[in-house]
C-alpha cells in the first residue's frame, strides 16, 4: 500500500516495512494475530508510530 498517508516524522517506524507489510495485507489473507504481532524497526524520517499503530488496531479489529 503505497503512499499510505502517515505523517513522516523524525524517528519512527520504517516506512519500507510499514508499505511491505501493508501490500501484504492487500495481497495476501492475514489474521488479526498477524496484524497484531508485526513490529517495526525504529528509523530516521520514517511514519509516526502512534499513527501506524492506530491504524493497525483498527486493522486487527477488522480481522476478526
Amino acid at each position: 500500500m503505497q503512499g499510505r498517508p502517515f505523517p513522516v516524522v523524525l524517528r519512527g517506524y520504517d516506512r519500507r516495512a510499514v508499505d511491505a507489510f501493508l501490500n501484504r495485507v492487500m495481497t495476501e489473507t492475514v489474521t488479526a494475530e498477524d496484524v497484531r504481532g508485526v513490529t517495526f524497526r525504529a528509523a530516521l524520517r520514517c511514519y509516526d508510530g502512534e499513527a501506524v499503530d492506530a491504524y493497525l488496531d483498527e486493522l486487527a479489529a477488522a480481522c476478526g
